[in-house]
């Protein structure tokens, strides 16, 4: 029968599942830890007593009694160098404390051939009891060797199993947190459109009033003239930037009507606008320009430069004078209905809302890249959960003997 099982509960499950097989193995692996605790303690005890023997008359030059001291120390410090692990126990750790010995019965098998045979005579007695230390030593590596061999690769598999759960549920957690940061986001998005469309009510509302929607048919007047002027004037646009290149030579402008000419390159509707009746400043230009493309000195096509001649005598007729007398009236016209102090407040509560309106979008779109982020790492965390739970039901089958199905709630 398949057990359905949480995977915030997993790890729970999982313990009480292999209780029965691991716990001994746990109690097996803390006796063994405890009594090679115990001997390394005796051992380092045993090489201090070593140390502190006084040397006999025989030893007349004290080379025996350095040489005690001296194998004392290095025994001293490699017994200090081991690491003893602290519960609970992991295979890993009982595998490094295993490597670890190992090293150590070496070295001290490479250091007692080279020191023991000039200290056996004199020191007897302590070199018996250090190598009955040894001998017991080497007898309980032994055994943890046999044990982790036959018995404590259990504890491998156990460990491995435990991480990867850990590991679902750190991921799933991870998930969790997203998706509440998600519906945070959200929330906040929504109440920013709900203050958007608060601004944006008022602000229809203002527009809608009369002299606003007056003002408002003036401006799109004002706009589409604004284009039909600027393009005729753009037409002869590389024309001028070719008599730009020749003026101050064959050609001049006097002073003012250079600087118009500077400004119709530059920002042709603020200098038409600003002409008089008739654009007496606008013609001087077009005067030089008419004579510089009758020269062809302007260095245009024969097709381009006719074209400009043409464009330049149609606008020398005066036939941008009622555009130009249209677009003075509706200026006339709106600024008279924006000198009123109603429609100046009404204006800048719009600007004002419009303000308001365009920095709440900003944070509306900011929020939603990072609701953006957040959905792909959602998405990412999901797929990771998918593959891992599958890996998981069959390794802990294979483990427990045990059929489970796991389970994620997406929240």
């Amino acid at each position: 029968m398949t057990e359905e099982i949480y995977i915030e509960d997993l790890l729970d499950w999982y313990n009480e599942a292999t209780r029965k097989k691991i716990d001994p193995l746990k109690r097996k692996a803390v006796k063994k830890v405890d009594k090679l605790e115990e001997i390394i303690l005796d051992f380092k005890n045993s090489c201090e007593n070593l140390s502190t023997v006084e040397p006999s008359a025989v030893d007349k030059d004290g080379i025996s009694a350095k040489s005690a001291q001296r194998l004392s120390q290095k025994y001293i410090k490699e017994l200090d160098s081991i690491d003893i692990p602290k519960e609970p126990y992991t295979y890993e750790e009982i595998n490094r404390l295993k490597k670890d010995l190992g090293k150590l019965i070496n070295t001290f098998m490479l250091l007692g051939r080279k020191l023991i045979p000039r200290l056996s005579q004199m020191y007897k007695k302590e070199i018996q009891e250090i190598n009955f230390y040894f001998q017991n030593l080497g007898n309980e590596w032994k055994k943890l060797n046999k044990f982790i061999e036959k018995k404590y690769m259990d504890m491998l598999t156990f460990d491995q199993i435990q991480s990867k759960i850990e590991r679902i549920q750190d991921v799933f957690q991870s998930t969790t947190e997203l998706k509440l940061e998600e519906r945070e986001i959200e929330s906040e998005i929504e109440e920013y459109k709900k203050e958007k469309d608060s601004l944006k009510e008022e602000f229809e509302g203002i527009k809608q009033q009369e002299s606003i929607r007056e003002l408002s048919i003036l401006e799109k007047d004002f706009s589409k003239l604004k284009q039909k002027l600027l393009g005729q004037i753009s037409s002869l646009r590389k024309a001028f930037s070719k008599f730009e290149k020749v003026l101050g030579t064959k050609y001049t402008l006097p002073e003012d009507i250079g600087k118009q000419f500077t400004l119709y390159n530059k920002n042709a509707f603020k200098a038409f606008i600003n002409e008089e009746v008739g654009y007496p400043k606008l013609k001087a230009i077009l005067d030089e320009l008419d004579k510089a493309l009758q020269e062809k000195d302007l260095d245009l096509s024969a097709a381009k430069s006719q074209r400009a001649i043409s464009k330049v005598k149609k606008i020398q007729e005066d036939s941008l004078i009622p555009i130009q007398k249209k677009i003075n009236e509706l200026m006339e016209n709106i600024e008279k209905i924006k000198s009123n102090p109603e429609i100046k407040e009404a204006f800048n509560r719009l600007t004002e809302l419009e303000n308001k309106m365009d920095g709440i979008q900003v944070k509306i779109d900011k929020e939603k890249v990072n609701l953006d982020h957040i959905n792909e790492n959602y998405d990412r965390n999901i797929a990771k959960i998918i593959d891992y739970r599958t890996e998981l039901i069959q390794l802990i089958k294979n483990f427990t003997k045990k059929e489970i199905d796991l389970i994620f709630e997406e929240e």
